[in-house]
Formats: structure tokens, sequence, C-alpha cells
């Protein structure tokens, strides 16, 4: 169950990174559409810890830049950044931190 527990909460923390980058608005639709950032909440008990984990998709959504390469307008690669934090050491190393705190 340890396992799966972190798991979620990477899954939390990818689902915040996207939200966090994406502009306002997409992010409001997306919310409208999908319930997936309440139910992980739900089912990784994360009620205590979701803000530090908010926090360190903060992080990680700060760090994006959008790309230099002029035929891609100013667009920043959002899901290849976030997924790159999803599979990161330091989220790794958050998580295992977060779960020996609780």
């Amino acid at each position: 169950m340890r396992k799966d527990q972190q798991q979620l909460r990477k899954d939390y923390a990818l689902c915040m990174c996207l939200r966090k980058t994406y502009s306002k608005e997409t992010a409001s639709k997306i919310q409208e559409e999908d319930i997936t950032r309440g139910v992980l909440i739900d089912i990784s008990d994360l009620y205590v810890l979701y803000l530090k984990l908010d926090s360190l998709a903060q992080e990680a959504s700060n760090r994006i830049t959008p790309s230099v390469i002029s035929d891609h307008e100013g667009k920043s690669f959002v899901l290849l950044n976030c997924l790159n934090f999803y599979r990161s050491k330091e989220l790794d190393k958050f998580v295992k931190a977060l779960m020996s705190e609780y």
C-alpha cells in the first residue's frame, strides 16, 4: 500500500504541475471536465499534504519557459516538462520524505 500511496502522490503532483502551468482559462476548463485532482486527494489521503505538493509543483511550473524557436511562437513544452518533473529524482525524494513524516 505504501508504494501505491507514493505513486498516487506523484500523480497528484503531475496534475498540479499541469494545472499551475496552463493559463487560468485553460486550467479552469480542465477542472470543469476533469475530477482527477479531487479524487487523488481523496484516495491518497492528501488532506494535510496537498499544499506541500502544490508548492513543489508550483516550483516546477515556474521553471518552465517558452521555447526560443521562432516557429513555436513563444509556446512552452508544458506536458513534456511536467512529465520530466513527474519522473524526477526531486519529486521521488520529496514524496518519500512526505511519507516518512506522515
